[in-house]
């Protein structure tokens, strides 16, 4: 699906546009199952590259939860020239089902365990808390 535009529209728009494609991007089996959204907010904090997705049903109780972030350090090359070097990346996506339980996923990388992404794909938590 391509990606709609969110520039020019209100932030609550372009925060429900961001929590629709999220929603549909979910792979087809997670998707059947979540509550799909209705109502969004968004916030980020460049100075930490982080971002944090809120979506809320009808009732206006929360549905789908996305935040990323990238911690960093400033380190030196052989040089002494400095460098930003990113020292973890996440991202957690949990939506709430229809049936009520929450799926949640996390998605990590560390450059010091060998640059592999850890995935924990879709597991289901009986509760979801905003971290």
């Amino acid at each position: 699906m391509p990606r709609i535009s969110a520039v020019g529209v209100p932030p609550q728009a372009a925060a429900l546009v961001d929590a629709l494609q999220l929603f549909d991007a979910l792979p087809q089996h997670i998707r059947q199952r979540a509550v799909a959204p209705k109502s969004a907010l968004a916030a980020s904090e460049p100075s930490l590259r982080a971002t944090r997705l809120r979506a809320f049903d009808d009732a206006g109780q929360l549905c789908l939860y996305r935040h990323s972030y990238t911690l960093a350090e400033i380190d030196f090359d052989s040089d002494d020239t400095p460098y930003v070097r990113v020292t973890l990346h996440e991202i957690l996506t949990a939506v709430r089902t229809a049936a009520g339980p929450w799926l949640q996923r996390t998605q990590r990388w560390k450059p010091e365990s060998g640059g592999a992404v850890q995935d924990s794909g879709f597991l289901r938590a009986a509760r979801f808390s905003e971290p």
